[in-house]
C-alpha cells in the first residue's frame, strides 16, 4: 500500500506537470480560441491550489490597488439599482465579480512557489510562443486557411484573430521579461520582440500592432528614465480617464477625422468608431454623475440606429462589399473604448474610482523593488492594455478581463529585484 505522504507527493508532481502544460498551451490557445482564457484562469487556480496545498493558499495581502479595485466594483454593483434592466446588469456584474475574484486569487498565490519553479513555468509559456507565432505566420500567408477549415462561410478569416493578437501583444512583455534571468537573455528578448512586431503587422488588428509599438516606446523610455517616466504615465492616464468625454467631443470630431485619415491604410472602423464615440459622449452628458448603470451599453435604452455618410469610405475592403451611406449602429454591444464605457455606465464617480485604481497600479510598480528591466516590462504591459482597451473591445468582456489578470500574474511571477541567471 502506498504511504499517504508518497501518494500526496505523486499528486503534487502530476499537478506540477499539468501546470507546466497549461503555461505551454496558453499562447497557442490565446491565438486560436481566445474565449478559453477564463477557463485557463480557473484551471490555473485549481492546479496551483492542488500543487501548493489548500492551507498554503489561504493567506491574503491587502494593498492599495486591491482596495481601489474593490471600491470600484462596489460602485459598479450599486449602479445596477438604477440600470434600466437591473436584473441583466446584476447578472453581468456577478459574472465579472466572480471572474475578478478568481483572477485576484491566482494573483495572490502565484508567488508562493519558489523562484526557480516560477521561472520554469514562465519558460514553458515562452516555448509556447513558438507554435503560436508559427500559427499566425501560416494563417497570414494563407489568408486564414486553418480558420476556414474550422469555420464555414467566414467573411474575413484574419479578422477572427484580432482578439488573439491583442492578448498576445499583452502577454509578450511579462513573458519576455523572464529572459532577463538568463545569460544573454536580454538580446534574445529583443530579437523575439522584433519577431512579434513583424507577425502582428501581418495580421488584421491594427490595435494590437500599434499597441505593441506603444509598448516598445514605453519600454525604452522606462529603461532610460526609470520611475520618473511611470509618474508621467500616471498623469497621462489620469488626464485621459477623467477627461475622456471632453477630449473626445473636442478632438475626435468624425468629420475632421475623416479628412485626416489616409484612405489606403485606414479601415472603415476608424471612422465608424469616431461616430460611436461622439454618440456615447452625448449620452454621457445626459447622466454625467452616476451613469446609466453597469453594462447599460448592451441594453435597449442606449440603442439607436445611425446613418452616416462618407464619400471617402464608401467601400469596406475588409468585408468585401460596398457600404452606400455607411449604415451602422450608433452604439453596438459596447463603445470600443473603456474610458468612455466607464463614464457612460458608471458616471464621474466610476471614472474617478477607476482612475484611482490605474494610478495605484503605476504607483505600486514605481515603488516596488524591481529591476529596471522588470519595471519597463510592467509599464509596457500597462500601456498596451490601456491603448487596446481604449480603442477596441468591451471593458467587461470575459476573455479580456482574464487576459489582463493573466498578464498581471505573469508579471508578478517574473518580478525580480535584480539580475539573476537561472540554469535551464
Amino acid at each position: 500500500m502506498t504511504p499517504p505522504s508518497s501518494f500526496l507527493l505523486s499528486i503534487k508532481k502530476k499537478e506540477a506537470l499539468f501546470t507546466r502544460g497549461l503555461f505551454f498551451c496558453l499562447p497557442i490557445f490565446t491565438v486560436t480560441i481566445n474565449k478559453s482564457l477564463p477557463l485557463f484562469l480557473i484551471l490555473l487556480a485549481l492546479s496551483l491550489t492542488l500543487t501548493l496545498g489548500w492551507k498554503n493558499t489561504l493567506s491574503w495581502r491587502w494593498n492599495v490597488p486591491i482596495v481601489s479595485l474593490g471600491l470600484f466594483l462596489g460602485w459598479a454593483g450599486l449602479s445596477c439599482v438604477w440600470s434600466s434592466q437591473g436584473l441583466a446588469s446584476l447578472g453581468a456584474f456577478l459574472r465579472l465579480f466572480a471572474l475578478m475574484g478568481m483572477g485576484l486569487y491566482v494573483w495572490q498565490i502565484c508567488v508562493l512557489p519558489d523562484e526557480k519553479v516560477r521561472t520554469r513555468l514562465l519558460v514553458c509559456a515562452l516555448w509556447g510562443l513558438i507554435p503560436a507565432l508559427a500559427w499566425f505566420i501560416f494563417e497570414s500567408a494563407t489568408q486564414g486557411q486553418m480558420w476556414a477549415l474550422l469555420k464555414e462561410n467566414t467573411y474575413e478569416a484574419l479578422v477572427m484573430y484580432s482578439a488573439g493578437s491583442a492578448a498576445l501583444a499583452l502577454f509578450v512583455w511579462p513573458l519576455l521579461s523572464t529572459l532577463e534571468r538568463f545569460p544573454k537573455g536580454r538580446f534574445v528578448a529583443l530579437a523575439c520582440a522584433c519577431v512579434v512586431a513583424l507577425v502582428l503587422k501581418l495580421l488584421y488588428s491594427h490595435a494590437a500592432f500599434y499597441g505593441f509599438l506603444l509598448g516598445v516606446f514605453v519600454f525604452g523610455a522606462t529603461l532610460l528614465l526609470g520611475k520618473r517616466f511611470l509618474y508621467v504615465m500616471m498623469g497621462a492616464s489620469l488626464v485621459i480617464m477623467l477627461g475622456a468625454p471632453q477630449l473626445t467631443s473636442r478632438f475626435l470630431v468624425p468629420e475632421s477625422v475623416e479628412e485626416m485619415l489616409p484612405k489606403q491604410s485606414a479601415k472603415l472602423s476608424y471612422l465608424h468608431r469616431a461616430y460611436i464615440w461622439r454618440y456615447v459622449t452625448h449620452r454621457i452628458y445626459e447622466k454625467p454623475c452616476a451613469g446609466w448603470g453597469f453594462d447599460a451599453a448592451r441594453q435597449d435604452a442606449l440603442k439607436q440606429g445611425l446613418l452616416w455618410g462618407s464619400q471617402k469610405y464608401g467601400y469596406n475592403a475588409a468585408y468585401n462589399e460596398a457600404l452606400p451611406g455607411c449604415d451602422g449602429e450608433a452604439l453596438p454591444l459596447h463603445p470600443h473604448n473603456a474610458p468612455l464605457q466607464i463614464w457612460l455606465e458608471l458616471g464621474a464617480v466610476g471614472a474617478l474610482l477607476w482612475a484611482a485604481f490605474l494610478a495605484s497600479l503605476l504607483w505600486t510598480v514605481a515603488r516596488a523593488p524591481l529591476s529596471r528591466w522588470g519595471m519597463a516590462s510592467a509599464a509596457s504591459s500597462f500601456a498596451v492594455a490601456f491603448f487596446i482597451g481604449g480603442t477596441s473591445y468591451g471593458a467587461w468582456q470575459s476573455w479580456w478581463i482574464a487576459a489582463l489578470f493573466l498578464a498581471a500574474i505573469f508579471l508578478r511571477m517574473g518580478a525580480s529585484p535584480g539580475k539573476t541567471a537561472v540554469s535551464s
